[in-house]
């Protein structure tokens, strides 16, 4: 036993490693005496339940103890269970010192012993106090291993960084649930960590012909560029050079860095003249200028001038011995010739001309007009015409304008004109799809939109209950009634049976409830509505351990633990993953063009976010105070207007979104190419491909931005190969 944490303390069973001296640590931590003196919680809840939350009085059904038969290391272990419906078990282990600004992880090790076919869960919840006792921050993250890897221990880690509001001391809590748990947890550490770093930020990174009194250099999009900092050592380069393939917007950065302020600096595009005269003319370029935005010291890590915002100008000025990057774009035509291009940047500014030669080498194949990639944003009206007051049908085109030039195919935001109907002799029938109908065709037709949500089957509540007024379907039944099941079920049926004949390539989504955890009025929901449509797509944010038989599509989050084989009691199920991460920090920087391709290696067709636009014109302006926004912007990926005129602007990570979109349809053009010459070994030929960019065999990537440019380029090398790698395929299962 201990109670102090020194720099390095051992114990059989538990390592600490903390800078802090002197302070309270856990009792016991290793469970070698063969006690634990945790404070535990057990109770039952669902909110199906009177009340919902019930204290549990048995110690048999439900609770903890410490054994010795399985361990990860030294002779004890703590085994949790519990035998009771709804039950749960919290244990409470000593409150630990923290420091403001630092890093640290809280790691443990648990073991899913648990013989049962229902959904047994862990998750960690990090409670932050200040020195008044008072909580100031809460970190929680949901272990989802532990469902669909049983019989192996497995790291349950939190690594975080304590923000700058007056947290000392963090209390954690862990919470383990599920009728049939069995569970044992060891070898519990908790240690000060370093900031990660990027492996070769700049390895991507050229420094092109100087202009007398202004540094140029280029670099990839995934790599956020500094506010001051010039790199050291960079090699040199003639040229910008890009790849793309026919039909897809590549981006590179070209960055200003001048010993003096230059103003009005002028950039225009010449064309790019390819093999046998073919050429892209100079219209295809689009030139972006990177804004910095201020983030300010209590949001820790993201902290500082953030290059992010887009000016979509080509006429700007360049602060003196600072960085202004400019992402260049070029839109590749549809059906152009595979082969080489040469084309430049025209740089005017003191009177002074000076060309930038760019390279374009263009593949032999074609991405899709249709991404392949589905995705299903949400981008909501009410936020955004707080900035832009327009009337309604001007401020939802803009918001498709943005969503189309990002290659997003669904937006769940959007208020779909509601079918109309009548209540009959105890049915429900539609009697007119008209308004409907325009709207969609427009959204097709104008913003290559594939993916709708169904009006009215949609977020009924979340984990919390039903929503306001929600309980009641269609203006007076309740949802659990036989007329509020009835008409649920009428409802679906007839919609179905519309959309499959009008719209027969768009797929609709009946998203009733965020994400739900054992949601009691779910299961009514979900029956009412597959009895009246056996075909109607049922989709739900919730992990698959929950394995509703009616849903068609679970969107869970990443799964760095994955194993194909726990879907198989599923076989007709499909999955997406969220939520999208879009992180303002530079080291997390690479994560956001990285996600399609995790989603690839999870096996799952779709990727959502659940906010684009979290801003308010008075408490979360992005321009003035992004750190008030969720997550500091994670869930801002576009700046409102700044001046009379003007319109959104997008963001660096909106395109790096849309790049990692680019991505997953290479992939998924390869699939298809080796699945025609070898069915069946098209996903592994890719993930074979793609697997160095992922550290043994758990899915954490390396953070690296330049690997991820050599793999796709390793992608489109396979794409034109004349033969597929037969020794690659002959090692393929």
């Amino acid at each position: 036993m201990f109670t102090t944490i020194k720099r390095s303390v051992s114990v059989s069973g538990l390592l600490v490693t903390c800078a802090l001296a002197g302070a309270e640590a856990f009792s016991d931590p290793g469970f070698e005496s063969g006690k634990c003196t945790w404070r535990t919680q057990r109770f039952r809840y669902h909110n199906g339940l009177t009340p919902a939350w019930q204290a549990i009085t048995s110690s048999k059904l439900n609770g903890m103890k410490v054994q010795a038969q399985k361990v990860r290391s030294g002779k004890n272990a703590l085994e949790i269970f519990n035998q009771v419906q709804y039950g749960y078990i919290r244990l409470f282990p000593a409150t630990i010192p923290v420091t403001e600004g630092k890093r640290y992880r809280f790691r443990y090790y648990a073991y899913n012993n648990s013989a049962t076919s229902e959904p047994t869960t862990i998750l960690t919840d990090l409670y932050f106090d200040n020195a008044q006792n008072q909580q100031v921050w809460r970190c929680v993250r949901e272990f989802h291993a532990f469902t669909a890897r049983k019989g192996e221990w497995l790291p349950v880690e939190v690594t975080f960084e304590v923000p700058r509001n007056g947290a000392v001391k963090m209390r954690p809590v862990i919470q383990a649930n599920g009728k049939g748990l069995c569970a044992y947890l060891d070898d519990f550490s908790f240690e000060e960590i370093p900031f990660p770093k990027i492996t070769g930020r700049y390895n991507a990174a050229r420094e092109l012909k100087s202009i007398p009194g202004l540094c140029l250099w280029t670099d990839i999009i995934q790599v956020q560029t500094p506010y001051k900092e010039m790199p050291k050592g960079l090699k040199k380069d003639s040229a910008i050079r890009m790849s793309a393939a026919s039909n897809e917007r590549e981006y590179a950065q070209l960055i200003f860095h001048p010993e003096v302020d230059l103003r009005d600096v002028k950039l225009s595009a010449q064309p790019l003249k390819g093999p046998k005269g073919a050429t892209i003319a100079s219209s295809a370029y689009c030139f972006e200028r990177v804004g910095f935005i201020h983030i300010p010291a209590s949001a820790g890590s993201k902290a500082g001038m953030k290059a992010d915002p887009l000016f979509r100008e080509n006429v700007f000025n360049a602060p003196k011995q600072c960085n202004t990057p400019v992402l260049i774009s070029i839109n590749v035509p549809e059906k152009t010739p595979k082969g080489l291009y040469r084309g430049g940047v025209m740089i005017e500014f003191n009177g002074k001309k000076h060309t930038v030669p760019v390279e374009l080498q263009v593949r032999g194949f074609e991405l899709p007009k249709i991404a392949n990639l589905k995705t299903f944003f949400y981008a909501r009206y009410e936020e955004f015409v707080r900035f832009y007051p327009r009337p309604k049908a001007e401020v939802i085109d803009t918001i498709h304008d943005i969503l189309r030039e990002h290659r997003i195919n669904g937006n769940q935001g959007q208020t779909l004109p509601m079918p109309k109907y009548k209540l009959e002799n105890g049915r429900l029938i539609i009697t007119g799809f008209d308004d409907f109908d325009r709207y969609i065709q427009r959204r097709i037709d104008r913003d290559n939109m594939t993916i709708f949500p169904v009006p009215y089957l949609y977020f009924f509540g979340d984990t919390g209950g039903f929503y306001k007024g929600r309980e009641r379907v269609f203006g007076k039944a309740l949802y659990n009634s036989p007329e509020g099941k009835q008409y649920l079920g009428d409802y679906a049926r007839q919609f179905q049976e519309h959309v499959k004949k009008k719209f027969p390539n768009v797929e609709f989504l009946a998203y009733i409830w965020d994400e739900p955890r054992g949601n009691v009025e779910v299961d009514s929901l979900l029956k009412s509505i597959r009895a009246g449509s056996p075909d109607i797509t049922l989709f739900l944010t919730v992990p698959v351990r929950y394995a509703y038989p009616e849903v068609n599509v679970f969107c869970d989050a990443f799964q760095p633990y994955f194993k194909p084989t726990f879907r198989k009691k599923l076989p007709n199920a499909r999955f997406w993953i969220y939520n999208w991460p879009a992180s303002l920090n530079s080291v997390e920087y690479l994560q956001t063009r990285l996600f399609p391709l995790k989603a690839y290696f999870n096996d799952a067709e779709g990727a959502l976010i659940w906010q684009i636009f979290d801003a308010h014109p008075k408490k979360r302006n992005p321009w003035t105070n992004m750190v008030k926004t969720y997550g500091c912007g994670t869930a801002t990926l576009v700046y409102p207007p700044l001046n009379p005129g003007d319109k959104f602007h997008s963001s660096q990570r909106f395109v790096l979104m849309r790049e990692g979109i680019d991505d997953f349809d290479y992939m998924k053009l390869l699939e298809k190419r080796v699945e025609a010459a070898a069915p069946g070994k098209g996903r592994a030929y890719v993930k074979a491909i793609l697997t160095p960019m992922f550290k043994k065999d758990v899915l954490v990537s390396y953070n690296d931005p330049a690997l991820l440019s050599k793999l796709r380029n390793k992608l489109a090398d396979a794409l034109e190969a004349p033969e597929l790698d037969k020794k690659l395929l002959d090692s393929l299962k």
